[in-house]
């Protein structure tokens, strides 16, 4: 956990889970946990981020979205979207955004994965 909400605005959160860790307080620990976004959160966030400037968005999303609908079949398009996601995910997390980690690390798992297909 402490790998990815290591940015200032998680410290509290991280607190109050050492907190209730310490006090063994187990049944409060899912609540805390709850606080903490999902990688699902995260990646709505960041096509949300993606999305603009409005109509059209940047070029990684109108990318996300083909590759979403199943519209890319050749498998140096979809190398092409991971290592745009990686790299636009790299730049969040350089500006403090650490919980992105989680989303980069997996765009970089599914790269290793097409390549040795």
């Amino acid at each position: 956990m402490e790998r990815y909400f290591s940015s200032e605005k998680y410290t509290s959160l991280m607190v109050e889970m050492g907190h209730a860790i310490k006090n063994e307080d187990w049944e409060g620990l899912p609540a805390v946990l709850d606080k903490f976004p999902t990688r699902v959160e995260l990646f709505n966030q960041l096509l949300e981020q993606l999305s603009r400037p409005q109509p059209k968005g940047k070029p990684i999303y109108r990318s996300l979205m083909r590759l979403a609908r199943g519209q890319m079949t050749c498998k140096e398009e979809k190398l092409k979207v991971y290592f745009s996601l990686g790299t636009h995910l790299s730049i969040s997390i350089a500006k403090g955004d650490t919980e992105f980690r989680m989303l980069r690390d997996e765009a970089y798992n599914k790269i290793g994965e097409l390549i040795y297909q």
